[in-house]
Order: C-alpha cells, then structure tokens, then sequence
C-alpha cells in the first residue's frame, strides 16, 4: 500500500480479460482507485493483449481519469 512516491509502471496484460471481469463494478472502482492513489507517481501504464471487452471497460472508466492518466496509457 505504501509507495512512498516511487516511480512506477503498470503493464496490464488483459489477455483472459473477460466479460466477467469488464461488467463488474467493484473492478472499474478499484483500478481508478488505485490509478487516483498514486497517480504522481505513475509514469506509465501499458496495456498488452487488448480484446474489444478491455477497450469498452476502457470507455467505462475514462471519465473517472485524469488527463494526466489518460496520457500515460499505450495500447500495445
């Protein structure tokens, strides 16, 4: 829990990603959570393997992120 504002890098491998996991809730609440906690510190978020179902869980949270997130996020 504790970065103590170290750099950091997220790499998201969405491969499995499914429908599941992009309908639910509690998911798109703890990620945005998360990116919120320690966005100063983020540098970076890759995100590898994207299916259409991680691109719509994409559009779902985008208006949560800041802009400073948002562009730090490259679709591999």
């Amino acid at each position: 829990e504790k970065n103590n504002n170290n750099k950091w890098m997220w790499l998201f491998d969405s491969k499995g990603f499914g429908i599941k996991h992009s309908m639910e809730m509690a998911t798109a609440m703890g990620i945005i959570k998360i990116l919120s906690k320690y966005e100063n510190s983020l540098c970076e978020i890759q995100i590898l393997n994207a299916n259409p179902l991680i691109k719509t869980f994409y559009l779902l949270i985008y208006q949560f992120l800041s802009i400073d997130t948002v562009n730090k996020i490259n679709w591999k």
